[in-house]
């Protein structure tokens, strides 16, 4: 599904229900949260998550894999030519932000698929940008490397088994503007 744990919690209150035994609720919730504030969304565990043919909680609990091998493999053949890594975790697809010097960040994300990440911004409300700031919108590592190393590094992560794509760009930032970024994509457009 994309999802990483950052905004993890978030995600399983927002979109499933409290349609749970009491004897698993009590395992699941602390009772000193109020009835509002856990397991408010509109789905069950098994239910299908829209435009899918995974259950919600499938598509919640999607295996997370260790990208370390690939960032060997992608260090080992082209140290020179890779000028940053970024987890997107605990920051989502802002953290970008943290790194560079007057630098402007362009991602289209418009090419991800993201059904659990589209679901979430209808059941919650919360805007884009919001979401951007928590989730990684389904994309969990940022490679960012001179264009000549572009295809061989896409070739490493596929080789991997993992989709990769080109995202966007970096190019040096406006006039007075120390980092900047602009995100296109999904359903909407914005600048962090």
């Amino acid at each position: 599904s994309g999802i990483g744990s950052n905004g993890l919690t978030f995600a399983r209150h927002v979109l499933l229900g409290r349609l749970l035994d009491a004897q698993s609720s009590a395992q699941l919730v602390d009772d000193s949260l109020a009835d509002n504030a856990a397991y408010q969304g509109p789905y069950g565990v098994n239910d299908l998550l829209p435009g899918t043919d995974r259950t919600v909680l499938d598509a919640l609990l999607s295996p997370t894999r260790t990208f370390a091998p690939v960032i060997a493999a992608i260090l080992g053949e082209n140290r020179s030519r890779v000028r940053g890594l970024v987890h997107c975790s605990g920051g989502g697809q802002l953290k970008c932000l943290k790194f560079g010097h007057e630098m402007l960040y362009r991602k289209d994300l418009g090419q991800i698929e993201a059904p659990l990440f589209e679901e979430l911004q209808r059941v919650s409300g919360l805007s884009w940008h919001e979401l951007a700031k928590v989730f990684n919108l389904g994309i969990r590592l940022e490679v960012f490397c001179d264009p000549g190393a572009v295809d061989e590094i896409l070739g490493i992560s596929r080789g991997f088994g993992v989709d990769a794509c080109v995202l966007g760009e970096t190019l040096p930032a406006r006039h007075g503007t120390a980092l900047e970024l602009t995100i296109n994509g999904v359903t909407s457009k914005f600048t962090g």
